[in-house]
């Protein structure tokens, strides 16, 4: 006996002129003509009766079809838990919520605050309890290059083995670029909004009005210094401004694969989801031989890295919170470093620990479910707003499947 998955969904792609069948479980896509599409969709309607069929060998290697005592979501959990096992511990350290930028999108509250050198010994200490486990360190402001100093400090002091990624504007790339080098970098996150002239009106600084040339030129710095860091330009283009994608992806012309790009929009709350305008530019990224940061529809089976229980986040003032997005708000605070300790409430970690996405079943029952995992943690524990923009994405996506890496498998 047999039944179709639960986690899969088909639709048919203009650009293909094919019917792709994609499953999030076991990430495979299949591309097949008007033909093959007709006798697949009675084949997962009553797999029992066209056992016979070639196409339902297909069908079953490839999960589409399943047998009728699979329990794909308990699958799934098993997966999930080996995930997280290896998953790295995640250390989110806000050197400083000063910015010398003043974008108007920013969530995080502008606070000249830095984190101290005690502060700093506090969570040194912590990091070097995480011995032979993996470590990423993700250096977050305000804009931490500020407070390099205390960058350099607490890099100095780990001695665990780690890798770092730096999330900034790119503006102090330059004047810091020999210094960096003690961070163990492995990303670079910055920010370049559009064309100069978009992009001036919305991250500028008091004393420079211009800061596109320099963070563009800040980019081409690094590369070509430290050619194994990942750099990662998110971009956000504002409604309407897909005339000038060309011409902005012809400004990285020669780093075509040196540089992972990610296409996001800024809108207003009435407006679609900024997925909705986004996924207009992916096409033409890959067309001009770009690599897209974070595939659309990878599987993400450790989900949200504060599932990890020895995950933090610190601000600059010494709050601890559980993941990035608390940093510089009051969300998500697990604890303190005000006594000179790393003090965490226990009864607020174990309420997360004891959080298991996969007793909610309205998350585990989506078609989505192996690609978010239930998505963000705090949403799930704190928000009505649970969903947020997965669904959307994947969905919207199935325009452009077929076309990123040609990794459709078509039927013959």
């Amino acid at each position: 006996m047999y039944k179709k998955s639960k986690y899969f969904f088909s639709f048919f792609d203009k650009d293909s002129h094919k019917y792709l069948f994609y499953n999030f479980f076991t990430e495979v896509l299949l591309g097949v003509n008007d033909l093959q599409h007709k006798q697949i969709v009675e084949i997962i309607k009553n797999p029992d009766i066209h056992s016979d069929n070639r196409y339902f060998r297909v069908l079953l290697s490839e999960g589409f079809i399943v047998m009728e005592d699979t329990n794909e979501t308990s699958l799934l959990e098993i997966q999930h838990k080996n995930a997280m096992m290896k998953a790295p511990v995640t250390v989110t350290i806000a050197p400083t919520l000063a910015c010398n930028f003043s974008c108007y999108y920013c969530y995080q509250t502008r606070k000249n605050s830095h984190l101290s050198k005690e502060m700093a010994d506090i969570v040194i200490k912590q990091i070097n309890t995480f011995k032979n486990k993996k470590i990423r360190i993700n250096w977050i402001g305000g804009e931490p290059l500020i407070n390099l100093e205390i960058m350099k400090y607490i890099s100095e002091r780990i001695h665990v083995l780690y890798v770092s990624s730096l999330f900034t504007n790119g503006y102090y790339l330059d004047k810091y670029i020999d210094d960096i080098n003690i961070l163990n970098l492995e990303m670079i996150y910055l920010t370049i909004d559009g064309l100069p002239e978009m992009h001036n009106s919305i991250r500028y600084s008091k004393n420079d009005s211009n800061t596109f040339t320099k963070i563009l030129s800040n980019i081409y710095k690094v590369i070509e210094k430290y050619p194994g860091i990942n750099i990662v330009v998110k971009t956000n283009l504002k409604k309407g401004a897909d005339f000038e994608f060309n011409k902005y992806l012809s400004l990285f012309k020669g780093l075509e694969g040196k540089i992972r790009l990610n296409p996001g929009c800024i809108i207003e709350k009435k407006e679609k989801s900024y997925i909705d305008y986004s996924l207009l530019y992916y096409k033409d990224l890959l067309k001009n031989g770009f690599v897209i940061y974070k595939l659309p529809w990878k599987k993400l089976e450790g989900g949200c890295p504060s599932y990890n229980k020895d995950s933090f986040a610190i601000s600059s003032n010494g709050i601890i919170h559980k993941c990035i997005e608390g940093i510089g708000t009051d969300n998500f605070i697990i604890g303190n470093t005000n006594r000179g300790v790393f003090n965490v409430d226990s009864n607020r970690i174990m309420n997360i620990q004891n959080f298991n996405i996969f007793n909610n079943m309205h998350c585990t029952e989506c078609v989505i479910f192996p690609y978010c995992m239930g998505g963000c943690l705090q949403e799930q524990l704190f928000s009505e707003a649970k969903c947020k923009y997965f669904k959307k994405r994947l969905i919207r996506a199935k325009a452009m499947v077929s076309h990123y890496y040609n990794q459709a498998t078509i039927i013959k």
